[in-house]
């Protein structure tokens, strides 16, 4: 349960600044890019999926941590679970902010 809440707030603070603070080279990848290729990225749309993303991640780590609280111990494996695919699905999803 406290692995939940400590990834949940460390994900929630990432979520925040990305979206509405626009610290943009907190997103993987993004931070990497030369300049040139970074003109080539919808970076307003890349920082609201992922933000977004992020934030949801955070919600889904504290339901875990809730239910497991409450005695659902598959709930922390199941949050988890949900934690990876929303990230597999925010990676193939940024694919389409790169303008080529």
């Amino acid at each position: 349960m406290l692995a939940n809440l400590l990834a949940a707030v460390m994900v929630l603070i990432f979520g925040i600044l990305i979206k509405f603070f626009k610290f943009y080279n907190l997103i993987a990848g993004y931070n990497t890019l030369p300049e040139i290729q970074k003109e080539n990225v919808d970076i307003e749309e890349l920082s609201n999926l992922v933000g977004t993303g992020l934030l949801v991640m955070a919600v889904v780590l504290l339901l875990g941590a809730l239910l497991t609280w409450l005695g659902y111990s598959a709930a922390f494996l199941g949050s988890w679970i949900v934690f990876v695919i929303i990230v597999i699905y925010i990676a193939v999803k940024a694919q389409r902010f790169s303008k080529k």
